[in-house]
């Protein structure tokens, strides 16, 4: 909309997803604007690796790598 959100950034810990098959430690934070919430994942080295969010109907969002970051 173009609207300016606040949002909160806030570090959740660390744990283990998978990339292209392969089991990696990511630091995982929550995202929040206005009542919506957004799931990161990143590499220990700054690297993004997954998003997660439930949109309407309450389904699951995912966008993620395929493969690890060179």
């Amino acid at each position: 909309t173009g609207e300016l959100e606040y949002t909160r950034l806030e570090a959740i810990g660390t744990e283990n997803i998978l990339i292209g098959g392969v089991s990696v430690s990511a630091e995982r934070k929550l995202l929040t604007a206005d009542g919506k919430r957004i799931d990161l994942w990143y590499s220990h080295d700054g690297h993004w690796l997954q998003l997660q969010s439930r949109v309407k109907g309450n389904r699951l969002l995912s966008y993620f790598r395929t493969e690890l970051p060179s």
